[in-house]
């Protein structure tokens, strides 16, 4: 049998795997780390190039993923084939996320612009509390990030540049007027304050 993902030969449903994953069966995990780990390289590598992050963080994101896995496994409920590897995917994707934020005085601010890193996007949405990370609700996902990005597209460059500054980069306001001297703190927090207020009427609409 195949998984859903195309990518690994089973000879059972997922769901007995992870029942059997559940009763902590170390041959089963043993099956899971030999058939998946290559896969699960190739994700987060991707995703750590897209943050401007070297591979290499990739060995230290994938052993905090099994353990993660191996943590979380008793609350994963698994209602098809398929949901198991994109269950370890979006677990693998948050920590490329935190080493993400942990690095993100190192990246550029043309990285993480939306026109060349979508995944900031993804990361303002974490911080932000609205982003849902469960593999069942990945359309919300995609349908919070076509806001945030309309929204954005809104605005004028310096806005624009203002609010990933901000959300993204954690830039205080009053750096930002430092690099705005145009602009009061009151202005810049007002502007920080609209997105946020817009982007949750628009989600909650």
């Amino acid at each position: 049998m195949l998984d859903m993902s195309g990518r690994t030969p089973v000879l059972m449903s997922e769901k007995r795997i992870v029942d059997k994953l559940k009763r902590m069966d170390s041959r089963m995990w043993e099956h899971i780390f030999e058939n998946y780990t290559a896969t699960l390289t190739y994700d987060v590598s991707n995703s750590l190039r897209k943050r401007d992050l070297p591979v290499e963080f990739a060995d230290d994101i994938l052993q905090e993923t099994w353990l993660t896995a191996v943590e979380k496994i008793q609350g994963f409920q698994c209602d098809g084939d398929g949901k198991f590897y994109n269950w370890l995917r979006v677990i693998a994707l948050n920590h490329v996320r935190n080493y993400w934020r942990k690095n993100r005085q190192n990246v550029s601010f043309e990285a993480i612009d939306e026109t060349q890193s979508p995944n900031a996007l993804d990361y303002f949405l974490q911080t932000e509390g609205l982003a849902v990370n469960d593999v069942e609700n990945q359309v919300a996902v995609h349908e919070q990030l076509a806001q945030l990005d309309k929204l954005l597209c809104e605005l004028s460059t310096r806005d624009r540049e203002i609010v990933l500054r901000r959300l993204v980069m954690d830039e205080k306001p009053e750096e930002l007027a430092l690099r705005y001297p145009d602009l009061k703190v009151q202005s810049i927090s007002q502007l920080i304050c609209r997105v946020r207020k817009n982007l949750r009427h628009r989600l909650n609409d």
